[in-house]
């Protein structure tokens, strides 16, 4: 309970800081892991998968 009591202590402004940095924070890092991860595992329009011979 007392976590709580700290947070009524912050006014709406920083309240709302909190809650929007911490959305970027998170939405931003996960786009990037998400791109990096989309370049190496997604096979682009263009290019075509390698063949393997048997």
């Amino acid at each position: 309970m007392e976590r709580n009591s700290s947070r009524s202590a912050l006014n709406k402004e920083a309240i709302e800081k909190v809650r929007k940095g911490n959305y970027e924070r998170i939405f931003d890092d996960a786009r990037e892991r998400v791109r990096g991860w989309e370049q190496t595992h997604v096979i682009t329009q263009n290019s075509k998968p390698e063949r393997t011979t048997p």
